[in-house]
């Protein structure tokens, strides 16, 4: 996609405000933090005569001496160690609910935020595994949003459970707790699904929540994930004002309210291992880098036979799940069998993050599956059981991850 096509709906949406404000002049800039922004401006003048002539042109010298100097601060804070795109009032931390048993299926922890979509407060799976805003057709109601005439489609598991979404680009004004979009931020409103690319198509633009495993009747999921897609349907957090960073922190298991840390501040860091990632090829909408979140050299060992596998921190995958076809065994692993769980530096030194024997197979503590890769690379996803174990820190500027052990 050309980048004019990538700021179709900024374009839109700034000329609906130029028309609702009553203004008839607006333009684009890239600001120096590659933040795109718009700008409208006011072209009506009064009259203009002779006796005015001078006072208009002593206040337009003011007034450029003004935006000179205002400029000049500008660039000169910008080379400054502290990064302009942070501010301390732009940490937030929001509820993450935690559903043991949604569409009474214990197979399916689900960790949920709310978030206002143009107006609409939105309960979505909060998933670090998937990238961008995909909400529901129906979820907003008749409430407007600016669509793009692009197509758009995105699957979500593995076969044979494969869920494909079809729909249109589309762009709004978010917020996330007391965080505000300063531009409208790029989604896709899911029109269609279907259980392969191949079809049949099931229209959804009446529902405004799909009850199956992946959306767990939600309105939609918030992929927070650090991989850029060339729709430009990319992780919101990184695209609001701050950091670009954020710590996922869950309960204890069993308990129901955690949060999401946005904006973390470096006291907040404390006490974290860091890993870091390789660099994506595409971009942000907002000029940030893309990650490739889902290759940490990780490994997975069952009673001492170790696989080595590229792996996922995802809040998504409600069990840990390995797929390869070299694996010892596939299906659930059985109780009794002890399970270590670990991730490489890059200096190949191995951190084992998990190490326990399987007792109940229970989502979020012991529930773990081999499987076959259906086609697909070799791949391990750590899911909820991670994320009940550590607070888990993402930070899509440097592309690095973190772990933190929990306490309690």
């Amino acid at each position: 996609m050309t980048s004019s096509n990538r700021l179709n709906i900024t374009r839109k949406f700034a000329l609906k405000q130029a028309l609702n404000s009553g203004l008839n002049s607006c333009s684009f800039q890239r600001h120096h933090n590659k933040l795109f922004r718009f700008n409208i401006y006011d072209s009506h003048r009064a009259p203009c005569d002779s006796c005015c002539h001078f006072s208009r042109t002593v206040g337009q010298l003011f007034y450029n001496c003004f935006v000179f100097i205002f400029f000049a601060i500008s660039i000169s804070v910008s080379g400054c160690g502290k990064d302009l795109i942070y501010r301390e009032d732009f940490k937030t931390s929001i509820p993450l609910s935690i559903l043991y048993n949604p569409l009474n299926n214990s197979n399916l922890v689900t960790p949920v935020i709310t978030i206002n979509v143009n107006g609409i407060d939105c309960k979505l799976l909060f998933d670090t595994g998937s990238q961008g805003l995909r909400l529901i057709h129906g979820a907003l109601g008749t409430t407007a949003v600016d669509t793009d005439q692009e197509v758009v489609t995105y699957g979500y598991g593995y076969p044979p459970g494969v869920l494909e979404i079809r729909g249109r680009m589309a762009g709004a004004l978010i917020k996330v707790g007391d965080l505000p979009a300063y531009d409208p931020i790029r989604f896709m409103r899911i029109d269609d699904t279907a259980g392969s690319l191949k079809g049949p198509w099931t229209s959804i633009v009446n529902v405004p929540r799909l009850n199956d495993k992946h959306f767990r009747g939600l309105a939609g999921i918030f992929g927070v994930g650090f991989r850029s897609t060339r729709s430009g349907i990319s992780n919101p957090l990184a695209q609001l004002p701050g950091n670009g960073s954020y710590i996922v922190h869950f309960p204890k298991y069993g308990d129901q309210t955690g949060n999401v840390l946005i904006n973390p501040a470096d006291q907040d860091r404390i006490g974290f291992t860091m890993y870091s990632l390789d660099a994506d090829s595409l971009l942000l909408p907002n000029g940030i880098r893309g990650w490739k979140d889902a290759s940490l050299p990780g490994a997975i060992s069952l009673d001492g036979a170790a696989d080595p596998l590229p792996t996922l921190l995802d809040t998504g995958s409600p069990v840990t799940e390995a797929y390869s076809e070299s694996l010892p065994f596939y299906g659930r692993v059985k109780t009794g069998h002890r399970v270590v769980m670990a991730i490489f530096t890059k200096s190949g030194k191995s951190e084992i993050v998990q190490d326990f024997t399987v007792q109940h197979q229970v989502t979020g503590l012991d529930n773990v599956t081999y499987n076959h890769t259906g086609g697909m690379a070799a791949h391990m996803s750590f899911g909820t059981n991670l994320f009940f174990t550590y607070d888990v820190l993402f930070d899509q500027h440097k592309g690095l991850i973190g772990l933190r052990k929990k306490t309690i």
